[in-house]
């Protein structure tokens, strides 16, 4: 939700979670590679 600071969007209920070892690519480049920077 940004409501609170001006934006339009609200939600009932927000989660965070913690990734465990992500993978990421970004563009089609690896960027992290099971938790590990590699870019």
């Amino acid at each position: 939700t940004n409501a609170s600071f001006g934006g339009a969007t609200t939600a009932d209920c927000h989660l965070d979670g913690i990734i465990v070892n992500p993978t990421l690519y970004l563009d089609d480049e690896l960027v992290i590679d099971r938790g590990t920077f590699v870019a």
